[in-house]
């Protein structure tokens, strides 16, 4: 799973459902960060992070090649080959090293030993934390700031605890149908980043109190999670049904909005073709008919399995109709509304 990190809460993103238990392998990763370029071509990476079981060769050589700055964790027992050494262990490297002091390894490493396949050159920052163990990372970039952005990291272990235990409960539905599963993490993202905002909102009416350790005694989750257990409590099954469905406009906005713009777009592009104003709206339309309507038809398609849901009937039916109209509008009425500003505008 990808997820960003937003007012230090992680936010999920993307994600893939694995075959099997246990970790995933280079080839999905890969898949997955592809995924996030083609999605968003314009984002910039400011630093992937990932703990001691997302190392290796091919992985790191990936990152290194899309450009994608990363600080990954490191195992005590990993290997590290430096210019004038023989390849030592990490922890043997630091064992000097005494509880909050750190050290960044002058030069470039390579993980490995002289005899195996070692990775691309990286930098090396290790610091012992207050237990005993020490925390290494391997970093494409400068590694003194590697330390404080790697914090960030914690960011997906506290999303992953708001989606079990301390939040929504996602093990407790006990689904095995990947489709099922799927369809469950897209709505518990949604509802992750809705609480999240509603607890940012909440803070800004009333700040949250900070703790001697320098910490916030409530996180933004619990903060929204609360106050929206207390909607729920006050609110009557109506007024639940109606608000899930007030849900469904508002997921709908972004995608009407999106597509209108798109629409839009294409007729002045062709229109600084050379185009005349009618032609280039027919030919828009004509464009943009068949990936407005397949967008429709998988919003109808993945919302009438809710349909004879008590709870989420509401929000399935805002979905269909609100995707229903909402193509009709883009389609014909968009256009018209375009047409007939622009001739206002010429005469």
């Amino acid at each position: 799973m990808i997820s960003v990190a937003w007012n230090g809460v992680g936010m999920p993103l993307l994600w893939m459902l694995l075959p099997t238990a246990g970790n995933s392998n280079t080839s999905e990763r890969t898949e997955l960060l592809d995924r996030l370029r083609v999605a968003f071509p314009d984002l910039k990476i400011a630093a992937l992070m990932g703990d001691r079981e997302f190392v290796g060769d091919a992985w790191m050589t990936y990152l290194q090649r899309e450009n994608i700055p990363f600080i990954l964790r490191l195992r005590e027992n990993q290997h590290v080959l430096r210019a004038g050494y023989v390849a030592l262990p990490i922890s043997v490297i630091a064992r000097h090293l005494k509880v909050g002091e750190k050290m960044i390894v002058k030069g470039s490493c390579q993980l490995g030993r002289a005899n195996e396949t070692l990775s691309a050159s990286v930098r090396l920052v290790i610091t012992r934390l207050a237990s005993g163990e020490l925390l290494a990372l391997a970093c494409s970039g400068r590694a003194r700031h590697a330390l404080a952005r790697y914090r960030q990291r914690w960011t997906i272990e506290t999303m992953f605890g708001n989606l079990k235990t301390k939040g929504f409960a996602l093990e407790a539905t006990h689904l095995t149908d990947s489709n099922k599963l799927s369809t469950l993490l897209a709505l518990l993202a949604f509802a992750v980043a809705l609480t999240v905002k509603n607890g940012v909102a909440k803070a800004c009416l009333r700040a949250i109190p900070i703790k001697k350790h320098g910490r916030r005694a409530r996180s933004l989750f619990a903060l929204g999670l609360n106050t929206a257990r207390k909607i729920f409590a006050a609110a009557t099954p109506d007024q639940i049904i109606a608000f899930l469905a007030q849900l469904g406009v508002i997921a709908l906005a972004g995608i009407v909005v999106r597509n209108s713009l798109l629409l839009i777009d294409f007729i002045i592009a062709r229109r600084a073709e050379g185009l005349s104003l009618e032609d280039a709206i027919i030919e828009a339309g004509a464009v943009r008919l068949r990936p407005i309507l397949l967008t429709a038809l998988a919003i109808i398609l993945g919302s009438a399995v809710m349909i004879s849901d008590p709870v989420f009937g509401g929000l399935a039916i805002s979905l269909i109709f609100g995707a229903l109209a909402s193509t009709t509008l883009t389609l014909f009425v968009i256009p018209l509304i375009y047409y007939c500003w622009k001739g206002w505008r010429r005469a």
